[in-house]
């Protein structure tokens, strides 16, 4: 059984784009002790974060949230994110995909669903994976509003396929989708890190500093991203 930890990132009216961390279900341990000690390290050097603190890429770029105490640190919350992409991108069994929806280049209503969109692209590619790896994926999301409107729409697809130029009942996702709290999972959290890197790629920090820096870690993910795809529409 291969699982799908999965998260969203946009710029408003600009892109929205649903990321997805995949990798066989007996990793999970391995993973999650890896990054346990990622934030054990940081705690010991940096006494004042605590012992509890997630890893989140918004937060750790802005000093926010868990790592608030870090604010004044941006050394070391620069370092603290560095262990984590690295963490992550040393396991050989995880692939990285990526569904987006570039609604600067669409005449896009209200009434209408970004991460609707992106996610139906994702699950695509998921599918598409689990196939080629003759198995079933089972997809973890981080919690987002309209949950039950997505576990809906994962079962017309099931009945009516998804449409558009590839079209799927995605045999190989397994059961529904499951929408876990981040502070429970740090397989969540890691997806979110590389998710926010994806942002970061996609729309560039003006701080010259910044930008190279988010440069560097998405060239860290290159393996995971080439283990994976992406697609977006408009092509």
């Amino acid at each position: 059984m291969l699982l799908a930890y999965i998260d969203e990132t946009y710029k408003r009216g600009n892109e929205f784009w649903v990321s997805a961390l995949v990798c066989p279900a007996d990793s999970i341990p391995a993973i999650t002790d890896a990054l346990d000690s990622v934030v054990e390290s940081a705690v010991a050097k940096f006494p004042e974060v605590g012992e509890d603190a997630e890893l989140h890429g918004y937060e750790l770029d802005a000093g926010s949230g868990h790592w608030e105490p870090l604010k004044q640190k941006p050394r070391a919350r620069v370092g603290v994110y560095r262990d984590a992409v690295e963490t992550i991108a040393s396991f050989d069994d995880f692939a990285w995909f990526r569904g987006g929806l570039i609604e600067s280049k669409v005449a896009w209503g209200d009434s209408n669903d970004p991460h609707e969109w992106s996610l139906k692209f994702l699950l695509e590619l998921i599918n598409n994976y689990a196939t080629s790896n003759d198995q079933h994926v089972l997809c973890i999301c981080d919690e987002v509003q309209n949950r039950d409107i997505y576990r809906e729409k994962l079962q017309h697809y099931r009945k009516q396929g998804t449409g558009g130029n590839n079209p799927s009942k995605l045999p190989r996702i397994a059961d529904t989708l499951h929408f876990a709290p981040s502070c429970h999972s740090r397989m969540v959290q890691a997806v979110d890190m590389v998710t926010y890197v994806l942002n970061r790629n996609r729309h560039p920090a003006e701080n010259e500093r910044t930008r190279a820096f988010y440069a560097d870690l998405w060239d860290v993910l290159k393996g995971l991203r080439h283990r994976g795809a992406s697609r977006h529409w408009p092509y």
